[in-house]
């Protein structure tokens, strides 16, 4: 009773906030554990024809889609892209945010700071879509701007989104630029509540700015790096859809078919409803082991974790 007359009294107390916190609540309730209900789907032989009725009436065949699923060669090497995709991300695209939020922060000049931040955020404000426009005007074998440099050098035509040995290095390469200014945020906005004292024992001490640096920035930035580093793994068997999608083409699906892409083909292009399904259902229970795995681990290593 003492703890239903707690919870009661601080809705009361604080009903204007729980006020605006409820149509937040109402969002995720509908379009995040409502459509769970269709997890039901991968257990049986949906069909499309029958209406939302077959998702709960349709003929349960229990985990024969994840056994297919799991003998299926294509199914093997999405995955296999997925997570070398995803780990090149995280090699090169995590530590990125961090970086420029620590330059960024050693910038002095109010000015010169505003604008450094204002021009990293613009990439994160652009569509796919637009993005592979600028990439077909920078790569293009016909009138890409890279290729008549070649060109004009005497050097021959490359064909950098045709050729299956460029494609993660791109995909990398525009998943840095476009995302690292925007989650640089986070992070500047931790280093401006780190307490200013310990910088100034620093230079007391005698210590220089690279030195301040490794000694004060980046562990007062560690429990939220470590934070931000738990999330980033449970989406390692998701992927930028509409970025890879706009790039795919059948000669670079050998390294850059994903599971994102394989359902896209598998659910709606050829209706397979319940196996995509079981596809999406194998995706979010890895999603979350790696979740629970490394926040057991970073708590087992003196951080705090996510909870």
């Amino acid at each position: 009773m003492s703890a239903s007359r707690g919870v009661s009294r601080r809705i009361k107390r604080y009903w204007v906030v729980y006020a605006l916190m409820l149509p937040a609540l109402i969002a995720i309730a509908l379009f995040s554990y409502l459509p769970m209900a269709g997890i039901y789907m991968a257990f049986t032989n949906y069909k499309l024809g029958r209406g939302f009725q077959a998702v709960f009436s349709g003929q349960f065949i229990g985990l024969t889609h994840f056994s297919r699923l799991f003998s299926n060669v294509m199914f093997t090497r999405t995955l296999i892209n997925t997570i070398v995709i995803n780990l090149l991300k995280l090699l090169f695209s995590f530590p990125a945010p961090i970086i420029f939020a620590v330059l960024v922060n050693e910038v002095r000049t109010r000015r010169y700071k505003r604008v450094i931040q204002t021009v990293s955020y613009l990439p994160s404000f652009l569509s796919s879509v637009v993005i592979y426009g600028l990439l077909m005007g920078l790569l293009s074998p016909s009138y890409g701007l890279i290729n008549s440099l070649l060109n004009a050098l005497g050097k021959e035509t490359i064909h950098f989104l045709g050729v299956p040995r460029y494609f993660r290095t791109i995909l990398v390469s525009i998943d840095v630029w476009r995302y690292t200014g925007w989650e640089a945020i986070i992070y500047l906005a931790a280093i401006t509540s780190i307490d200013q004292e310990q910088y100034e024992a620093a230079t007391i001490d005698g210590a220089t700015r690279v030195q301040q640096v490794f000694f004060v920035t980046l562990p007062s930035l560690r429990d939220l790096i470590i934070l931000m580093f738990i999330l980033r793994v449970g989406t390692i068997m998701s992927s930028d859809f509409e970025m890879i999608f706009q790039l795919l083409s059948p000669p670079l699906y050998s390294v850059g078919d994903v599971i994102d892409t394989f359902v896209y083909r598998i659910g709606l292009i050829k209706a397979e409803f319940s196996f995509s399904t079981a596809v999406g259902v194998f995706k979010s229970l890895v999603g979350l082991a790696l979740i629970l795995i490394t926040n057991r681990l970073a708590k087992h290593f003196g951080s705090t974790g996510i909870w």
